[in-house]
């Protein structure tokens, strides 16, 4: 289930603590420093961004969902899956959470980066031609990551349903409803 981060922060940054050192996260870590505390931070309201956390039915944190808000768009999107292995159940949260920024009538696009490298870099891509959206571009030797490289970074655009006009529209599944 989809739900306000805020409520859950402690059991959030607890497993982020835990998680954040495996070697699957290393393109999450975005840096050639492993942050512990801070890289999360859990705010009291949603005016400079949109928080949620996947919850199982026993309220279980399985994963994470942040979005900055600048004027009218999303600069910035961060998903992070905390299981072992994608549960159904994150999935639809994913998809929840991605469906209510692109139909928020309050935000005209969304835009965001991957790492190149990263496992996520293919799904961002199809999100991005099923819904019109553009690759910005690619920024060369962006990131310094933790095995001393640098990275380069891809950058993404999809306009929402306010910016195409559109009526509700499913932003995954790239069809109206």
């Amino acid at each position: 289930m989809l739900t306000l981060a805020y409520k859950y922060r402690s059991e959030l940054i607890d497993l982020y603590k835990e998680k954040i050192v495996e070697n699957r996260y290393f393109f999450e870590r975005n840096s050639n420093i492993i942050e512990y505390d801070g890289y999360i931070d859990i705010l009291s309201d949603d005016k400079e961004c949109l928080q949620y956390v996947s919850i199982d039915n026993n309220k279980k944190v399985l994963g994470y969902f942040e979005a900055y808000k600048c004027d009218n768009s999303i600069s910035n999107i961060r998903i992070l899956n905390l299981e072992e292995k994608t549960s159904f159940i994150f999935k639809k949260d994913f998809k929840e959470f991605l469906n209510s920024l692109y139909n928020n009538d309050g935000l005209y696009k969304l835009s965001w980066f991957v790492i190149i490298g990263n496992k996520t870099e293919k799904m961002y891509d199809k999100i991005c031609l099923k819904n019109e959206g553009k690759i910005i571009g690619i920024q060369e030797k962006h990131s310094l990551l933790s095995d001393g490289k640098y990275y380069d970074v891809k950058l993404y655009e999809v306009f929402t349903r306010k910016g195409k006009l559109l009526k509700k529209y499913n932003l995954l599944w790239g069809i109206y409803e």
